[in-house]
């Protein structure tokens, strides 16, 4: 018996890091086939029991009232040790393994014994599917065979609760129900550990690429490299989300954070190989310590994917939760609560700010942009105060595409009372590039506001674009082909390619207000302005510039020649109940004067007019 268990230990052994989130808590979904096992096999006694290394948790049980004991001598350890898939002891007391055991020798006096060994797909041996009696017997056949049957089913249905599929690790909430008793541990112990969290933002993209199967390749070699940087026995990762993986590190000894932080490295910047291409996942980490504190697992892990979040959108190698990291995150979490229930309130409404065609003297078009009227009366909060809460709920494609709705119905408005309102382009962030059905929903709203496709544009940044460039360059095709107009925003600020306009099958581009601000004084953001305006026009694409917001502003563009202005200098983007009161200036030489500036100013005279609102200083 000894060489038995001597062979078989350090096989579970190696196992039981894959199956932690196995031994921390009972699983009400196993009770079902407890109670049906039990009263098939007319058994008082039933259950489901894992094995750890010094222990047996029953996960399900129908008789007993114990959940844990020592592994020393159990029915379930013996079973797991053996190399037979059906363990039975049909009389305890003639059992020299079982005779002294306290649950023969007390209450519930067991006399036998019969259990089928849980195997996973990788032949490891974790636990039993077992059923207990107060007098001696075997099973039938018939009943042994069933419970065989039933403990393949407890597997999928404890693979389905505690693993991820694709990689095999345990799933959220496998690794909660582990990382809460270990945080007790630690904090008990005094180790110092840290959590780390990252999302593979590229996870759409190589699905789009290389399909769903390469896909959970590439994610089962990530969970390799993974599981390799964890050493210590309570190191263990799991993924938490499609795009979002976690893993415990504890500190060295002599080294800090940083330190520990080193020994990602190969991970970070790995390249993975996917049909033939090499991903490169140029990880974001969110760090949070995760000892020393009186903290939950579901708080602990929150802050670390918060983190992870922050990171990403900053585009900082590593992003740390602070020691008031749990009421950063809850404010963080409320912030985005409330935005949430705002979206649903339909509180955010298009405004819409207008675009001066410098050489034709008139309003040419009107950029669509978000704001959130949060209460009546009070003043409308700007992007900045709202955006970042849609990129954390990953809904910032349905705010885009509520905005492009409003915009339509609005448009739809102003065409039936005989308004030329010109085209109104609306802004896209990368999360609705990357979105498979945002093209049939443009198609949807266009159809039900009867909307021509040429009365409407996107915005596209740069940066965005080159990000996802497989998935922009279908999008801005087929947004080509449908006839709508296509604008590259915030140009210059990316990756300042000129030449990729050429691949591009854009419009026109708009010149980032960082170039405009210092234009009237500073020599370079001269000579960097004539150098996009020249090449651009050079390439048949239109230019605005955005961010005119002085005279000095309008003097210097207008004399660089023929382009489009934007800025605060006309008019902040107005309500569309201001909108109809700009129609005059829809038409050809609207703005009086000689010259494209005195234009323009005329121009931006008669918008104040209009709006009621006073001429910039």
């Amino acid at each position: 018996m000894n060489k038995v268990v001597k062979a078989s230990k350090p096989r579970h052994h190696r196992q039981t890091k894959a199956y932690r989130a196995y031994y921390e808590a009972r699983s009400n979904e196993l009770d079902p086939i407890t109670g049906f096992v039990s009263r098939f096999c007319r058994a008082p006694m039933a259950g489901v029991s894992v094995v750890d290394n010094d222990q047996v948790l029953l996960k399900s049980r129908v008789g007993l009232s114990i959940d844990r004991f020592s592994r020393s001598g159990a029915f379930c350890a013996h079973a797991v040790d053996s190399k037979v898939s059906f363990f039975e002891v049909a009389d305890t007391r003639h059992d020299s393994r079982f005779r002294d055991s306290p649950l023969v020798r007390g209450e519930p006096h067991v006399r036998s014994y019969a259990a089928a060994v849980l195997i996973d797909a990788n032949k490891a041996r974790i636990g039993t599917l077992w059923v207990m009696d107060r007098v001696p017997r075997r099973l039938a056949r018939r009943q042994r065979c069933l419970l065989v049957a039933m403990s393949r089913h407890v597997m999928a249905v404890l693979s389905l609760l505690y693993e991820d599929h694709a990689t095999g690790l345990p799933n959220r909430r496998g690794f909660l129900e582990v990382l809460q008793p270990l945080l007790e541990t630690w904090r008990r112990e005094s180790v110092e550990a840290v959590l780390v969290a990252f999302q593979i933002r590229e996870l759409p993209l190589l699905r789009d690429t290389c399909g769903w199967e390469r896909t959970d390749q590439f994610l089962s070699e990530l969970a390799q490299s993974m599981r390799a940087l964890c050493r210590f026995q309570d190191e263990f990762c799991a993924r938490c989300g499609d795009d979002q993986f976690v893993l415990t590190l504890r500190l060295l000894a002599g080294g800090g954070v940083d330190t520990t932080l080193k020994r990602l490295a190969c991970l970070v910047d790995a390249p993975f190989r996917a049909h033939r291409q090499v991903l490169n996942l140029h990880l974001r980490l969110g760090v949070a310590k995760a000892s020393g504190r009186a903290i939950s697992a579901v708080d602990l892990l929150d802050e670390a994917l918060l983190a992870a979040q922050q990171a990403t959108l900053s585009g900082a190698a590593v992003s740390y939760c602070g020691a008031d990291g749990t009421h950063a995150r809850r404010r963080e979490l409320g912030h985005v609560q409330r935005v949430k229930a705002a979206f649903a309130a339909g509180e955010f409404v298009p405004h819409f700010q207008p675009q001066i065609d410098l050489a034709a003297g008139c309003i040419s078009g009107f950029e669509v942009l978000a704001r959130w009227q949060a209460r009546e009366g009070e003043h409308m909060q700007l992007p900045e105060a709202f955006l970042s809460a849609f990129e954390i709920a990953e809904c910032l494609q349905d705010l885009d595409l509520a905005i492009v709705d409003q915009a339509c119905a609005h448009l739809r408005r102003w065409l039936d009372s005989g308004l030329a309102v010109p085209r109104l382009l609306c802004n896209l962030s990368r999360a609705t590039i990357g979105q498979a059905g945002f093209l049939a929903a443009v198609d949807r709203v266009l159809a039900r506001h009867l909307v021509p496709s040429q009365g409407i544009g996107f915005e596209l940044t740069e940066s965005h674009i080159l990000r996802e460039p497989v998935r922009a360059r279908v999008l801005l095709d087929s947004l080509r082909a449908r006839g709508i107009y296509l604008a590259l925003d915030d140009f210059g600020t990316g990756y300042s390619n000129l030449l990729a306009l050429n691949d591009w099958p854009v419009d026109c581009i708009k010149v980032d207000r960082s170039f405009v601000r210092a234009v009237d004084t500073d020599s370079r953001s001269q000579n960097l302005l004539h150098l996009l305006l020249g090449m651009s026009r050079s390439l048949g694409c239109a230019v605005v510039c955005e961010g005119v917001e002085t005279e000095a502003h309008l003097a210097w563009l207008s004399a660089a020649g023929d382009s489009y202005l934007q800025g605060w200098y006309f008019a902040e983007a107005l309500s569309p109940d201001l909108v109809p009161r700009l129609a005059p200036l829809f038409v050809r030489d609207a703005g009086l004067g000689k010259t494209p500036c005195q234009r323009a100013r005329s121009l931006a005279a008669r918008i104040h007019d209009a709006v009621g609102v006073l001429p910039p200083a």
